[in-house]
C-alpha cells in the first residue's frame, strides 16, 4: 500500500480525508463503510474490491498490532 496524492490507473482506490483517517481504519477504530457513509473516505472504481481491500488491510497491518498493544498496556 502507499499514500500518495494522485498516481497512475488503478482498479480501486480508497480516498480518505486524510492520513489519520487512513490510519484509524487500518487499526480498526473506524470501519470503511462507515467512513465512507460519513464522508471521510470514498471510493474510486471497483467499490467492492476496494472494500475488500481495506477490510482485509485491517487483519493484517501493522496499525492493528500497536492497537493491540495498547489494550493489553491498559488491561496492566
Amino acid at each position: 500500500m502507499e499514500l500518495t496524492p494522485g498516481g497512475d490507473h488503478a482498479e480501486a482506490v480508497v480516498i480518505c480525508e486524510s492520513k489519520a483517517e487512513i490510519a484509524r481504519m487500518l487499526r480498526g477504530e473506524a470501519h470503511p463503510v462507515v467512513e465512507t457513509l460519513q464522508g471521510r473516505a470514498a471510493g474510486q472504481g471497483d467499490r467492492a474490491l476496494a472494500l475488500r481491500v481495506a477490510l482485509d488491510l485491517r487483519e493484517g497491518s501493522p496499525f492493528a498490532e500497536r492497537k493491540e498493544a495498547r489494550k493489553k498496556e491498559g488491561a496492566k
